[in-house]
């Protein structure tokens, strides 16, 4: 079907004979989220950006609505500027490491777990138990 994305069959095991299969259907996938990555800002940008849209104001300004009006047109410029300068960007929501799988990930956990169980108890045991399972993981890796 077209609208099946993002399947695969667990390893858990299940009560039945088969494999459980997880899939995520089109509707279900999460709208795309756009932000801004402040290492992206393009500083030049901006202040070219800036110093085209504001001009020198200096004897225009002669009353309140003056006043206002500039101001209106200060935030509109620096806004302008930002978003030029600060652009948005489409986050995925998943940064996925090709490579990295759930067996992976469950070998860390074991191995993590192994050093804190060693350095609590400090017994040689527990610490080639640690060594181990951190040789298995380093392997598969």
């Amino acid at each position: 079907m077209q609208d099946i994305h993002a399947w695969e069959v667990s390893k858990e095991d299940a009560m039945s004979d088969h494999r459980r299969i997880n899939f995520l259907l089109e509707q279900d996938k999460p709208a795309s989220r756009y932000c801004r990555n402040p290492r992206r800002t393009k500083w030049e940008v901006f202040d070219k950006e800036l110093s085209q849209s504001i001009g020198l104001w200096i004897g225009r300004v002669k009353t309140p609505t003056d006043i206002d009006w500039e101001l209106t047109g200060v935030n509109s410029a620096l806004i302008n500027a930002y978003e030029k300068a600060y652009p948005l960007h489409k986050v995925s929501g998943r940064h996925r490491i090709p490579w990295w799988n759930n067996e992976l990930k469950k070998l860390k956990i074991k191995a993590n777990r192994a050093f804190h169980i060693a350095y609590k108890s400090r017994s040689e045991e527990d610490w080639n138990k640690h060594r181990e399972a951190r040789r298995t993981f380093k392997k598969l890796v």
